[in-house]
């Protein structure tokens, strides 16, 4: 495809006069940035390499704020619509509003996910490396999902081993995150039965395995729902991928929860493992390296 491109120059520079020039490009168009960077190089003008994950990261944070703003006044009107305060609205409306709602909690989701993505992609990710107590991720595991469990008819059980440290050094927010995405994973594919949240030190054979510290957290989240198929464990990992299932149409996630939470957990020095079995449900494993405080 022919291009046709003018670009202006602000600056006067030592050898060429501040002036408007034109560049005209006959190929593909993921080239053509890179072919204006070549061109202003050989001009004398004084440029930084291209990155394109960078033009990206920073187009979807422009992106997301110009989107948050009216989404956030959506979603605070229709919950104040919800609350019926002045009685004038049906059952059926209330409904209504209320799916308004959870729609853009949704969207809201998939730009906080897609603006995380991106900034890890290009290491923008700020990671906060510092001592907490392993009882208060516990607390927060529970305080976070319980009540959405009993909602969902699902046994909720966590389970922490009696050997584990007090305290460890990592980043407690970002581990957080990546148990928030697993653990919502295991609800949107459990209709029945239970999920298990089980915090332990990494076993000498999964060190080994995965190239993991003896001194490694392992936190598994096990359910019993639908199961995944093995050729399909290494699908689920990448962008927008949804298993398509009935559990699936039901509880349709934005397909970026396993993928943020993959590639935080390496940022972490950490990995996710999954062990599955169709119907009989699945085991996704955090493992994350620690320092004892």
């Amino acid at each position: 495809m022919k291009y046709k491109v003018i670009v202006a120059e602000e600056e006067k520079t030592k050898n060429l006069e501040g002036k408007s020039f034109v560049v005209e490009y006959d190929g593909p168009e993921s080239d053509l940035l890179n072919r204006i960077h070549s061109l202003l190089q050989n001009r004398g003008r004084q440029v930084s390499p291209i990155n394109g994950d960078e033009y990206q990261a920073d187009f979807l944070d422009n992106l997301a704020h110009d989107l948050r703003s009216p989404l956030n006044s959506i979603l605070l009107l229709s919950q104040l619509m919800q609350r019926n305060m002045e009685r004038n609205l049906t059952e059926k409306q209330i409904m209504s509003v209320g799916s308004i709602y959870d729609a853009g909690q949704e969207l809201l989701k998939l730009i906080n996910d897609m603006i995380d993505l991106s900034r890890i992609d290009t290491g923008k990710i700020v990671v906060d490396i510092k001592s907490f107590h392993l009882t208060s991720l516990v607390d927060w595991v529970n305080d976070a999902f319980a009540r959405v469990m009993g909602k969902a008819n699902l046994a909720f059980i966590i389970e922490a081993a009696i050997e584990l440290p007090t305290e460890v050094v990592n980043d407690q927010g970002k581990i957080e995150k990546i148990l928030k995405h697993l653990i919502d994973n295991a609800m949107q594919n459990t209709d029945k039965g239970e999920i298990k949240v089980r915090v332990r030190q990494i076993q000498a054979e999964e060190a080994t395995i995965y190239c993991m510290p003896l001194k490694s957290l392992a936190i598994e989240v096990l359910d019993t729902g639908i199961g995944i198929a093995a050729d399909k464990l290494t699908a689920i990992f990448e962008p927008f991928v949804r298993l398509e299932t009935v559990m699936s149409r039901k509880h349709r996630g934005n397909g970026l929860g396993l993928t943020h939470a993959q590639k935080l957990a390496a940022r972490l020095g950490g990995a996710i493992c999954v062990h599955s079995e169709v119907g009989k449900g699945s085991d996704f494993t955090l493992l994350v390296p620690f320092e004892a405080a």
